[in-house]
């Protein structure tokens, strides 16, 4: 009698970045930002900001330009809002990276793919 599980395949999981640390400044429309990385992925990213940088009126389907600042130097990309949410603390958004460096050597593509994290 087999006392371990069956083997079965396991589901392909993209690996998400836990990076609170990383500062980011985005543009949507005439305004800019201020907010924190959430989480990280080669996909997209998840964004904090506080209740003072306000945020209310950013909602689904909007693009916006990202700085992000990360251990390993400060990237831009590009990406489109999938959903917003009003939190006691701030708003935070998911956003889908629509264009991203792709230079392995970019301080964004090193952060997706530290081992660290």
């Amino acid at each position: 009698m087999k006392w371990w599980p069956t083997l079965r395949k396991k589901p392909v999981r993209h690996r998400t970045r836990h990076v609170e640390f990383c500062p980011v400044v985005f543009k949507h429309g005439d305004n800019t930002y201020s907010a924190f990385l959430i989480d990280l992925s080669a996909e997209g990213a998840k964004l904090r900001a506080p209740v003072s940088e306000g945020g209310s009126h950013i909602t689904a389907n909007e693009e916006i330009t990202m700085d992000i600042k990360t251990p390993y130097g400060t990237s831009s990309c590009k990406g489109k809002v999938l959903w917003g949410e009003e939190h006691k603390d701030g708003y935070r958004w998911g956003v889908q990276l629509t264009e991203v460096p792709k230079d392995e050597s970019d301080p964004i593509q090193l952060l997706i793919n530290s081992p660290l994290g």
